[in-house]
């Protein structure tokens, strides 16, 4: 892995952070904004869990638990956003971010079984697809397990 693969863990415990600060001392703001938000949180709590990150993925799942009425109710009501976040993020030249993003494409398609809009659907299918085309890199195979 090169640097230019691997981002600076202190900006992401600072944005991490940042949003849950907001969520519980101004809510209100979070709200104003949770279109933006909720998707960043859905996005970044779907990183690969390892010994060093397992407390900022605890703050990400407390800022998304926060900001949405549940799970489902959540994705359902941020989907459209969430779908074009993750669409960008599946391009990305860092592998671990195409692989974060897979995994997030999956826990879509498991919380929300057959009532995902069959347009969200589609671009789902047709990113992860198109994913698998190419060259092999680590993570990879999230894809395969997103797409089951």
């Amino acid at each position: 892995m090169t640097k230019s693969e691997d981002q600076d863990p202190s900006a992401k415990w600072s944005v991490a952070y940042t949003f849950q600060a907001i969520t519980r001392h101004n809510p209100d703001r979070m709200k104003a904004h949770a279109t933006e938000a909720m998707p960043l949180a859905f996005l970044a709590m779907h990183e690969a869990k390892t010994e060093t990150n397992s407390e900022i993925l605890e703050v990400w799942d407390e800022v998304w638990t926060d900001g949405t009425p549940g799970t489902e109710s959540g994705i359902r009501l941020y989907l459209k956003e969430i779908v074009s976040l993750l669409s960008a993020a599946l391009e990305s030249a860092q592998w671990k971010m195409k692989a974060q993003a897979a995994t997030a494409m999956g826990t879509i398609g498991s919380k929300m079984k057959s009532g995902i809009p069959s347009k969200e659907q589609g671009t789902l299918l047709i990113q992860l697809m198109e994913a698998l085309s190419g060259r092999t890199w680590s993570g990879k195979e999230a894809i395969l397990t997103s797409v089951k």
